[in-house]
């Protein structure tokens, strides 16, 4: 079953996130490979599918954020920080795009479309072990900067991790009330769905009813 919880108040939102960090974190100490079955129907003659854990190298995971509005120190851009904050302390590396970090031209699929600021995204999508992503709730919807910066990274298309392949992606949408928060988390993890990416159990909509705008 998939957690999806709407927050109401700051101690919990905290709570939450910190909860989504420790597992993205988790998550991300481990290669799960799964091998590919030859069928699952009752009659099918294969055995049951196994998942085998496989340690990572020493290094310490990384993970990418990604989120935010164009105006600094907004609440969406507030909750990834302190998502990754919490990823760092609980022993990874991080970075984080967000603001003018996003501000990239209208994907289209040409070399160098997005100039340098599009290409060292990519490069730190292209090492991330996880991904964060963060959205706020423009009518009922991910944001057109979030939207915009997903899609650069059909990029990745011919990686040998193609696109979020192989990666935990937590997700964090921020508006006002609960009904925007739930459609925006959910459209998230379709996303993540989309781009091959492992959606964390734990999603977080937070609602900012009686706080700060996201």
């Amino acid at each position: 079953m998939v957690a999806i919880t709407t927050l109401q108040c700051t101690h919990g939102t905290l709570r939450q996130i910190k909860s989504m960090a420790v597992v993205m974190a988790g998550i991300t100490q481990n290669n799960l490979r799964v091998p590919l079955a030859r069928g699952t129907h009752p009659e099918s003659k294969c055995k049951a599918i196994k998942v085998r854990i496989q340690p990572m190298n020493e290094r310490r995971p990384f993970i990418v954020g990604l989120g935010g509005t164009t105006r600094a120190g907004s609440t969406t851009e507030q909750a990834l920080q302190l998502a990754l904050a919490c990823v760092r302390r609980a022993g990874a590396d991080t970075e984080m795009f967000s603001g003018p970090d996003l501000l990239l031209p209208m994907y289209q699929a040409e070399p160098n479309a997005g100039g340098k600021a599009g290409a060292h995204m990519i490069a730190s999508l292209r090492r991330a072990d996880g991904v964060i992503i963060a959205s706020p709730v423009y009518h009922g919807g991910v944001s057109g900067l979030i939207k915009n910066a997903l899609d650069y990274i059909e990029e990745m298309r011919a990686d040998a991790r193609v696109y979020l392949d192989q990666r935990a992606v937590g997700a964090i949408a921020c508006g006002f009330g609960n009904q925007g928060p739930a459609m925006v988390l959910a459209h998230l993890r379709d996303m993540t769905h989309a781009l091959r990416g492992w959606p964390t159990p734990l999603g977080i909509a937070i609602n900012w009813t009686c706080n700060d705008a996201a």
